[in-house]
């Protein structure tokens, strides 16, 4: 008999391997996720707040996303358009086949980021949220807010003293939730009345690409890919609303491509932001 003592309890390993195949993603009920907080028929009143450096609303978050897991695996392209990607060149390969339902599944999505502050999240019972929280929203809220921004009539609606409320409608759509009643209000108003409370708001702020999780390799990547190759649409769906986003999958290779142009590239949007901030 040995004198080596060492003890394990094999049935408490198994069930920590199973969670880590299938971990488990607490509700974080201090950031903003309508999809989860708000029910059909609610509206906040949400007002977003400058982004960090003070010259643009929102942050961008280019990622992948495999099917059951709930996880985001972060583009390599977030960071550097040139970078090699397996994701991408999988989703080419099934859009060059003509399989542009599957393509749509591997190909890169965007979310973006912004600080805001929902005014009267007291009555819709979201008193954990933070202040500012944080709001991680889709492709179609953010054409919202592009739209405003090209608005004679509102213009800059995140400034904090002469901005404007965003009224967040929440429906739903074929079992997807839904916000294209939301709309922007038109009478100015300040993010709080208290401008102390405004400058407190700012100085709780942070560079939200800090939050983006680090892209991994090609080939740490690549091991992903191939141990997960099944993809359910309504697995995407799920993890989409539990992080945040339900935006619907493109549906050519044209309109992915679209998708996953970046906000920087717009001339026409940087030229209103840099007017606005002169």
């Amino acid at each position: 008999m040995s004198d080596f003592d060492f003890d394990i309890d094999i049935n408490e390993l198994r069930e920590r391997i199973k969670e880590d195949d299938n971990p488990k993603f607490e509700d974080d009920d201090t950031k903003f996720n309508p999809a989860k907080q708000m029910k059909v028929g609610d509206e906040a009143i949400v007002r977003v707040m400058p982004r960090y450096d003070n010259k643009h609303w929102s942050v961008e978050h280019i990622y992948h996303q495999l099917n059951g897991k709930g996880r985001f695996y972060t583009c390599p392209q977030q960071f550097d358009h040139t970078a090699k990607c397996p994701f991408c060149e999988k989703s080419k390969t099934y859009y060059d086949r003509g399989d542009t339902e599957t393509g749509a599944k591997f190909w890169k999505k965007r979310r973006f980021g912004a600080f805001v502050r929902v005014k009267n999240a007291e009555e819709l019972g979201l008193t954990n949220l933070d202040e500012p929280t944080v709001w991680w929203y889709g492709k179609t809220i953010e054409s919202k807010f592009k739209a405003a921004i090209e608005d004679d009539e509102i213009g800059a609606f995140f400034h904090p003293i002469e901005g404007y409320d965003f009224k967040l409608r929440r429906g739903e759509k074929k079992d997807y939730p839904n916000y294209d009643s939301s709309d922007f209000a038109r009478a100015k108003t300040k993010l709080h009345d208290n401008e102390k409370v405004i400058k407190a708001l700012f100085e709780a702020r942070h560079d939200l690409v800090e939050d983006i999780e680090p892209a991994l390799s090609y080939e740490e990547l690549s091991d992903i890919l191939n141990g997960n190759s099944s993809v359910s649409e309504e697995d995407d769906r799920e993890d989409a609303v539990e992080n945040g986003t339900t935006a619907r999958l493109p549906e050519t290779k044209e309109e992915a491509k679209e998708d996953a142009s970046t906000t920087d590239d717009d001339a026409d949007l940087q030229a209103l932001l840099a007017k606005i901030n002169s």
